[in-house]
């Protein structure tokens, strides 16, 4: 059962908590300094999830992404068995739905209890608000990340057609 502080404030977190720890091994926010880390801190919300709950579900409408702190975490695409990727503390998920209001591309299930920090699009746009150089820094690393993701796509997309085609005898 979710704590009263939980209930009452959505996830909002109580000061020191560990969240700043966190957050500093985040590849999304490399390179602020530490009263920007601050801010990004504040806008934080805690999530916990039990083993087999979904954590966002292919499909369906993104509003942030999910930093594990602990716990594991499976990606899938529906329709397939197949697993996408396994992640655990320190890795980061749903990271388009920040910069982008697309359906997720996955579904994500928690296989062990899993606690997350979640960033939501509508924190990061107050954010920008208030300091527009700190939500261009952000924005800038999210893009960067999703761009190295895309191009890793892209060179197993090649490479499992290199391999199609040799199986074909082409």
């Amino acid at each position: 059962m979710k704590n009263i502080w939980h209930r009452l404030t959505g996830g909002r977190r109580p000061k020191d908590d560990g969240a700043l720890d966190v957050i500093r091994k985040v590849p999304v926010f490399k390179g602020l300094g530490g009263a920007e880390l601050v801010e990004v801190e504040r806008i934080m919300h805690w999530r916990e999830f039990n083993t087999g709950e979904v954590i966002m579900r292919q499909g369906s409408a993104g509003h942030g992404m999910y930093i594990i702190v602990h716990g594991e975490v499976s990606i899938t695409h529906e329709g397939s068995d197949h697993v996408l990727a396994e992640l655990g503390a320190g890795d980061f998920l749903g990271e388009l739905s920040i910069l982008f209001k697309q359906p997720r591309s996955a579904t994500a299930t928690a296989k062990t209890p899993t606690r997350t920090l979640s960033f939501f699009q509508t924190d990061l746009y107050k954010l920008i608000e208030g300091d527009p150089k700190l939500g261009a820094k952000i924005v800038h690393q999210l893009s960067s990340i999703v761009a190295e993701r895309l191009k890793n796509c892209n060179e197993q997309v090649a490479a499992l057609r290199s391999e199609m085609a040799a199986i074909k005898g082409e």
